[in-house]
């Protein structure tokens, strides 16, 4: 009985490894001397602006086509060619660390003077300049961070877009 049950076991999962899934088809956003390539799925948000345009639109990704190359969108389809420039939301590094180190002086600024405070029992600090440069700087780590949240992407020779298979048997 044991036989039968590991034979039994090893043909399903002989079978189900043997039939082909669906393809994965990614939108593949590349950079040139870059190794690591942003993919953007299906069911994705895109924010692109085409050729002759000057506002950027965003859409939802319905379907990829890949022998065309055309992005069906839930509005519209587009081809990748149409495309001029591509716009991404994640932090860029050096924001990011500016407006963390901001943060960091500003918390070492408050405890530097409730610690000269503690010590000095004769002198008293001053909160009002304190809470002055703390303040100042963590609105600016937050500016930082906001103004420089988005980058826009200009497509051409170093930068491009292609739709990609991803399924092994293709």
């Amino acid at each position: 009985m044991k036989l039968f049950f590991t034979l039994f076991a090893t043909a399903v999962l002989m079978l189900s490894f043997s039939i082909t899934s669906e393809a994965q088809i990614v939108l593949n956003f590349e950079r040139v001397n870059k190794a690591k390539a942003q993919k953007y799925f299906i069911g994705d948000e895109i924010t692109y602006r085409k050729f002759g345009e000057k506002e950027f639109q965003t859409a939802t990704i319905i379907k990829l086509i890949e022998k065309e190359e055309i992005i069906v969108l839930d509005r519209q389809y587009i081809n990748v060619a149409d495309i001029e420039a591509l716009r991404t939301y994640n932090n860029r590094g050096w924001s990011r660390r500016l407006g963390n180190q901001l943060y960091g002086l500003a918390g070492g600024w408050l405890l530097f003077t409730a610690g000269d405070e503690l010590i000095s029992p004769n002198y008293t600090a001053d909160w009002e300049m304190a809470a002055y440069v703390s303040g100042s700087a963590i609105l600016t780590g937050i500016l930082i961070q906001t103004i420089f949240k988005r980058k826009t992407h200009k497509l051409g020779k170093w930068k491009r877009l292609r739709v990609l298979n991803l399924n092994p048997g293709n």
